[in-house]
C-alpha cells in the first residue's frame, strides 16, 4: 500500500521542486544584462550559500512534522521576512554603519548555528520549536534581503528573493517526507552538525579583524 501511495504522496514536492528549477533555469538563460529585479532578487540566494544553507536545513526540520504544522510554519516564515523588510528602515535609522554590516555579515552563520541546533534538538523538541523558529528565520532573511537589497522603490528584488526563501525551506520540507526514518534521523543529525560548524567558522571569519 506504501508504494501504491507513493506517487500520490511525491507530487507535491515534484511539482515544487520542477517549477523553481524551470524558473532558475530560464532565469539563467537571461544574459545578466537583460535580467530584471525580480530575477536578480530571485538569483540572490542561491550566490549566497551562506544563507540559502540554513534555508535548506530548516526544510529538513519541517520534514517530520505534521501538515498543519508544515503549512503553519510556512505562513509564518513568509510573515517573519515580511516583518523583516518592513523592519529596514527602523533598523537604518538606529543602527550604526558597524550595525549595518555586522547584520549583513552575522546574521547568516547565526542563522546557520540556530538551524543546526534546532535539527540535533530531540524530535519533540523540534516540534514545538519550528513554529518561532520559522517567525525568527523568516524575519531575519527578511531584513538581510531588504538591507541587500540594489533598487531604489522597487519590491521585485524582494519578492524574487521572497519566493527562492520559500523555496529552498519547501523542497527539502516535501521531499524529506518521501525518506525511511530511521535514515532521516540520522542524516538530519549530521546536516544539524554541520551546520553549526559552518556557522562557528563564519562568524569567526567574520569577526577576527583584517590585517590591513
Amino acid at each position: 500500500m506504501r508504494g501504491a501511495d507513493f506517487p500520490r504522496r511525491a507530487a507535491p514536492g515534484a511539482i515544487v521542486l520542477a517549477a523553481g528549477l524551470i524558473l532558475l533555469a530560464v532565469e539563467l538563460s537571461h544574459p545578466r544584462a537583460a535580467r530584471s529585479d525580480f530575477e536578480f532578487g530571485f538569483l540572490f540566494l542561491f550566490f549566497r550559500v551562506s544563507q540559502a544553507l540554513p534555508l535548506l536545513g530548516f526544510g529538513l526540520a519541517l520534514a517530520r512534522v505534521q501538515m498543519t504544522a508544515f503549512i503553519g510554519s510556512m505562513l509564518l516564515f513568509a510573515v517573519g521576512m515580511a516583518l523583516g523588510v518592513w523592519s529596514e528602515a527602523l533598523f537604518l535609522a538606529n543602527v550604526s554603519g558597524a550595525g549595518l554590516i555586522d547584520a549583513l555579515f552575522l546574521t547568516p552563520p547565526f542563522s546557520c548555528m540556530a538551524v543546526g541546533l534546532l535539527l540535533v534538538a530531540p524530535l519533540p523538541l523540534r516540534r514545538h520549536s519550528v513554529l518561532p523558529a520559522a517567525l525568527l528565520l523568516g524575519a531575519a532573511l527578511g531584513l538581510n534581503i531588504s538591507l541587500s537589497d540594489p533598487t531604489t522603490g522597487s519590491y521585485e528584488f524582494v519578492i524574487g528573493a521572497a519566493i527562492a526563501g520559500c523555496w529552498l525551506v519547501a523542497v527539502p520540507a516535501l521531499a524529506g517526507r518521501l525518506v525511511a526514518s530511521c535514515w532521516f534521523v540520522i542524516a538530519t543529525r549530521v546536516v544539524g552538525a554541520w551546520l553549526i560548524a559552518i556557522g562557528l567558522m563564519l562568524g569567526a571569519l567574520q569577526l577576527i579583524p583584517l590585517p590591513y
